[in-house]
């Protein structure tokens, strides 16, 4: 028996494969901002296409490094018994232009791997020159249950 085709997803289908035909056939480069509006716009569509419940990571300018060390990244208790996530590390600019500096994402996961919740932490400073770094230190507080690991990149949103 066949399978009904939603035209709506084939359409998509198929706007999917003509951007990613047209950024290969495109002859400059678009700027990080562009490349992050085009990502997201592709994550998002993906995201409908294929019934996920939304994309993990966001694409940023690859001149943007993270350094944020797993041993750095910590669950803690605090004397008053609440228990808070610090998430601590450094974002560089490693091109030759100033970068505006996306949110970071953090995923938090139980113990089989699973997503529970997310959070947004804002960098203190939202655009790096050549060279220049921010360092992030936030703390979070509302911990889902039973989080047992946490993840960090690029907020989507």
């Amino acid at each position: 028996m066949a399978r009904a085709t939603n035209p709506a997803r084939v359409l998509a289908v198929a706007v999917l494969v003509s951007l990613a035909g047209a950024a290969q056939a495109e002859p400059a480069a678009p700027s990080p901002e562009e490349a992050r509006a085009h990502a997201a716009a592709i994550e998002r569509m993906a995201g409908w296409l294929f019934g996920m419940r939304r994309a993990t990571f966001a694409l940023a300018s690859p001149d943007l490094a993270l350094d944020f060390p797993a041993a750095l990244q910590s669950k803690e208790v605090l004397e008053s018994g609440e228990a808070v996530f610090r998430v601590r590390g450094t974002i560089t600019n490693t091109g030759s232009e100033s970068l505006a500096v996306p949110d970071l994402r953090v995923i938090f996961s139980d113990a089989r791997d699973r997503m529970l919740e997310d959070r947004t932490v804002r960098p203190e400073k939202r655009r790096l020159a050549p060279g220049e770094s921010v360092i992030v230190h936030e703390i979070i507080t509302e911990i889902p249950q039973g989080a047992a690991s946490a993840a960090l990149g690029w907020s989507p949103r």
